[in-house]
């Protein structure tokens, strides 16, 4: 301020759960669940006088992939002269893959492989982007 008059800060425009220090200006927002892509966020700084002046800025949410299982059966992957189911359970991936020659699968699911003469350590990665 011009006068070094003390400012106040508001919030003109936020998304639900932002809040902001009235002296300080700093924002705490506590995300939720729904609130992921472009977030509007508008901030009114004012001495309570006649200076006074908006700060419009966005806030861009992603979400991380989250694996919320990853197993086998028989839980040691190996099963000589036999099969390996192996089950996975992700959210919010575009991507998920399985190292060893499996590739690209589905978001979450089920496939059967052929167990190997030697044990195999099998990789799930979920990816965004």
């Amino acid at each position: 301020d011009p006068d070094l008059e003390t400012l106040y800060y508001f919030l003109e425009e936020a998304p639900e759960g932002m809040s902001i220090n009235p002296l300080t200006g700093g924002i705490a927002w506590q995300i939720g669940e729904d609130q992921d892509g472009i977030n509007e966020v508008a901030v009114r700084g004012s001495d309570g006088r006649c200076g006074e002046d908006i700060q419009r800025f966005k806030i861009n949410v992603t979400y991380l992939p989250v694996i919320h299982s990853f197993s086998s059966d028989p839980c040691s992957a190996y099963n000589k002269d036999g099969s390996i189911t192996l089950t996975w359970s992700t959210e919010r991936a575009e991507r998920v893959s399985i190292d060893n020659g499996i590739g690209l699968v589905p978001l979450s699911g089920i496939i059967t492989v052929e167990s190997s003469e030697d044990e195999v350590v099998y990789t799930l990665t979920a990816e965004n982007g």
